[in-house]
């Protein structure tokens, strides 16, 4: 796309790289974070070692840090039989730094604080190191749950570009970030004078039209081979920094100076006087919400085979008397599944010529059953 010569996109393959990018981030005081995944099932189930897991796992991370971005891959398919190098970063490695970055979100509360409200008091020893931004921070940060082991109840720990902007107009029908992405940035070409819109890569796009659909998954994408993953994680990422930023001194790192461009963040007008209360207070209600979905409905499957076995013999029961009244009329065989069959004994001479007869069908002459 056109805007993205004018940013950086980083494949990130070192961890050492990894950790220098946490620290820049940290100094900065936020930065986006978003998430490329297996799925979307991120419900949680606990292992053998009563760790919990989500169903889908995380792909890679997408950091974007001063209009810069960054992609960090996790678990992308490679095949060594074809030469194909390990394209990922160490798993656990890589987690504990995305956990230091989380943690860093978190603010500290004094006694006081602790007291009044532990979950979003406002009176802290150590406010937030780093801010993070999101977009649709609800799907996001249940998936670092198990990486993190946070739930982010705090509201000054994160930002969430797509909630400000529900929040700001609750009838918004076009909340995706692909959309608001290219309705609100844009650039202007220095060499050209034409203004490019941050129009993102579409996920199918990523494919060739022979590609199956259950094989278009973004970790059958290489990032080393395939230089769109790179742009398509990365994208993520840059656009949500530039969605969520307020901040109207910042410098932004782009491929050249003294570029003209109008970025319409989402947040800016949610933390206005007139909406800045619903703002903090959904950013909370996501939390309990997201919490409260993770244990979903329990079902007892012996309770539900007893339940099923006693409905059985209660139908065969009910089958057997109806036969019998069938055999009584000279309905030998009859079958109640038969639509047919039970149009006749109900309502016909041929059985119980019930009085009170429903409607019959047009095309086969039998009464409605």
């Amino acid at each position: 796309k056109p805007w993205m010569k004018f940013h950086e996109f980083n494949l990130v393959q070192e961890i050492d790289k990894v950790r220098e990018l946490v620290d820049q981030a940290i100094e900065h005081g936020r930065c986006a974070l978003d998430l490329e995944t297996e799925g979307f099932d991120n419900r949680i189930d606990y292992d053998e070692q009563d760790q919990p897991q989500t169903r889908h796992k995380i792909v890679g991370y997408c950091i974007g840090l001063k209009g810069k971005g960054y992609y960090l891959p996790l678990r992308h398919n490679f095949d060594p039989v074809h030469g194909e190098k390990n394209p990922n970063l160490p798993i656990k490695e890589t987690d504990a730094e995305i956990k230091r970055l989380c943690l860093a979100a978190q603010p500290i509360l004094t006694a006081e604080g602790l007291e009044k409200d532990p979950y979003a008091s406002s009176l802290m020893e150590t406010p937030p190191r780093v801010v993070l931004y999101f977009w649709h921070a609800k799907f996001d940060q249940e998936f670092l749950y198990p990486v993190t082991g946070i739930d982010f109840w705090h509201p000054e720990s994160f930002e969430d570009g797509m909630l400000a902007a529900w929040v700001v107009y609750s009838a918004d029908k076009n909340l995706k970030l692909k959309v608001k992405a290219k309705r609100r940035l844009r650039i202007k070409d220095p060499e050209t004078g034409e203004v490019h819109p941050y129009e993102m890569i579409e996920f199918n796009d990523l494919f060739t039209r022979r590609t199956k659909k259950h094989e278009r998954l973004f970790a059958n994408l290489h990032p080393n081979l395939d230089h769109n993953a790179v742009l398509y994680g990365c994208s993520d990422g840059i656009c949500t920094e530039l969605l969520c930023e307020v901040a109207k001194d910042i410098q932004w790192e782009l491929t050249q100076e003294g570029l003209k461009y109008q970025y319409e963040n989402t947040v800016a007008e949610a933390l206005s006087k007139r909406f800045r209360g619903t703002y903090r207070l959904e950013k909370q209600t996501i939390m309990g919400v997201r919490v409260m979905e993770r244990s979903r409905t329990k079902v007892d499957k012996a309770v539900i085979d007893e339940l099923l076995e006693e409905a059985y013999q209660e139908k065969e029961k009910f089958i057997a008397e109806i036969q019998k009244a069938a055999k009584a009329v000279g309905l030998d065989n009859f079958n109640p599944g038969s639509t047919e069959q039970l149009s006749d004994f109900l309502f016909t001479n041929k059985g119980l010529d019930l009085s009170n007869k429903p409607a019959k069908l047009e095309k086969s002459g039998q009464y409605k059953t």
